[in-house]
């Protein structure tokens, strides 16, 4: 295994940002909606596998209607549906696992749900299908989780693609030990690599919940953009940085002001404890502050993310919403509470030109998605300091 030498910064983010003092800075459309006619959609699931081009206002996603690519794209306020290539030929059926898409810059698009992941050319014909476990790398683990079904868990990449290189990055973790890596892996060679570890490996252990058959572990999300590897939490408010050209880390403990940094009740179970005591625990643990995904916002050359603020009673939909929005250097210089805003505003968000797409919480019907669009002042937004 390759050795690397880190050299580590921790950085403090000192900012403060005042509460609603910034709320000028954002304006939120009426309610519109999608038609599902067409799509295989449900409004109660967020979306199907996708791929936004923000600059475009473009989402590509994958239709299980027609077995192809299809996409949404906006014009004048408004979604407009159109198919673009159905799938030559679909590789192996997988079984399980939440479906994802990525699409590269040259030859390869993917599609799948986690162990197996199809690939495609650009004409979307078949090329291969690869089954996760089968990479040489984890193979050295010789875990015996590997051979269990639900012991050996892997991370979607979602954000963690570098398209135009065809790599892409993805944890793996055990359940049944403290193993947790973050792997980088050439699509066209399956050549894939252990990087070093410049994450909190103490932070994501200690948020692992493990009861005999009972586990659930958030891993962290990952978020490639401009040569680094951006690794933030579900649980935590903490960002990770590591540079792949300089191989240099960087830690920032994110302040909050309106909700708390971490989740702190993990669950603790007993053996003399039924499965359904045991999901309510973790339903309690889950219903604690949540962080999004971390998102770059072409728009403003910024970053944000949505936090799910504690539920605040046995209502699911019971919570508020947050906007934390940072700058290029990963300054936070806003922290919003959106539900100030609407209170029907949920912490599923698309990012667009100049506009986020954010899902309704309530959805009253099947045919239709509803959802608002957050436009943001970016000449403001440029002047926000975050000390």
């Amino acid at each position: 295994m390759l050795k690397y030498f880190i050299f580590v910064f921790v950085l403090i983010s000192c900012s403060s940002p005042k509460e609603e003092e910034h709320q000028s800075f954002f304006n939120l459309s009426e309610k519109k909606f999608i038609e599902f006619n067409k799509i295989a959609i449900v409004p109660d699931y967020p979306f199907p596998p996708y791929v936004v081009y923000q600059e475009h206002d473009s989402i590509i996603f994958f239709n299980s209607f027609t077995s192809g690519l299809s996409s949404l794209t906006l014009y004048d306020e408004q979604f407009r549906y159109s198919d673009i290539e159905s799938f030559k030929k679909l590789g192996e059926p997988t079984i399980g696992g939440m479906p994802y898409l990525f699409i590269g810059s040259k030859n390869f698009r993917g599609v799948g749900s986690t162990p197996v992941i199809d690939f495609y050319n650009k004409n979307l014909e078949w090329v291969s299908s690869l089954n996760i476990f089968d990479l040489e790398v984890l193979k050295d683990y010789q875990s015996p989780s590997l051979k269990g079904p639900n012991s050996f868990q892997i991370g979607i990449p979602y954000n963690g693609v570098d398209s135009e290189k065809d790599r892409f990055y993805f944890f793996v973790s055990d359940y049944e030990s403290d193993l947790i890596d973050l792997i980088a892996m050439e699509i066209a060679s399956y050549q894939a690599e252990v990087l070093p570890p410049f994450y909190d490996k103490k932070l994501i252990n200690s948020q692992k919940i493990k009861h005999e058959n009972f586990s659930l572990e958030y891993l962290p999300f990952v978020l490639y953009h401009n040569d680094s590897l951006i690794v933030s939490y579900n649980y935590h408010s903490k960002i990770d940085v590591f540079n792949l050209i300089k191989q240099k880390s960087s830690s920032l403990e994110i302040s909050t002001l309106n909700y708390p940094f971490e989740k702190v009740k993990k669950p603790k179970f007993t053996k003399e404890m039924s499965f359904k005591n045991m999901m309510e625990l973790a339903s309690d643990w889950d219903g604690e502050v949540a962080f999004g995904e971390l998102i770059y916002f072409k728009s403003c050359g910024c970053y944000y993310r949505t936090v799910k603020g504690p539920i605040k009673s046995e209502k699911l939909q019971d919570f508020d919403v947050f906007l934390e929005l940072f700058d290029i250097n990963l300054n936070k210089i806003e922290e919003t509470n959106l539900s100030k805003i609407n209170s029907n505003l949920s912490n599923f968000t698309i990012p667009l030109n100049g506009k986020i797409l954010i899902k309704a919480k309530s959805q009253p019907g099947e045919d239709r998605l509803y959802f608002y669009y957050l436009e943001l002042d970016m000449e403001q937004i440029e002047h926000l300091d975050p000390s």
